[in-house]
């Protein structure tokens, strides 16, 4: 199950991103993180380097990478990860295991979470400067 911080880093780093890209996250799911951020934690997040690996904890980079491949890539390019990912023997985590199961199976109803792939480290890198000279951050 994720932290309370994590929300709270994840919130933080949405709240800086273009609206269009953010809208792509089901309402339910946005409100489920801003309910469980912990509103006295400090997040070393810089609003002009989002993406710093060394300012938001590994759960984030998880959570972000999750959210890229369940709501902000194309179709094309979710399958042609998802052969990769098969192809280097990666497991996919439940969702159940970072969200709350009482408020899992509301949302599941609401909107189509199936889960969420185990990273490597260089592989949530990767994808994290691939998000970076996307939005130009590069």
């Amino acid at each position: 199950m994720i932290n309370e911080n994590t929300y709270t880093e994840v919130y933080e780093i949405l709240s800086y991103m273009d609206k269009m890209t953010v809208m792509k996250i089901p309402i339910e799911l946005l409100k489920f993180i801003k309910e469980n951020k912990n509103d006295n934690f400090n997040t070393l997040i810089d609003k002009n380097d989002l993406f710093n690996m060394n300012n938001i904890s590994s759960e984030t980079k998880h959570v972000l990478a999750w959210l890229d491949v369940n709501y902000w890539i194309s179709k094309e390019k979710k399958e042609r990860l998802k052969e990769k990912y098969y192809k280097n023997h990666m497991s996919f985590y439940n969702s159940e295991k970072i969200f709350k199961k009482a408020t899992y199976e509301k949302m599941q109803e609401t909107s189509n979470i199936t889960g969420i792939m185990e990273y490597k480290e260089s592989m949530v890198i990767k994808l994290i400067n691939k998000l970076k000279k996307f939005w130009g951050k590069n």
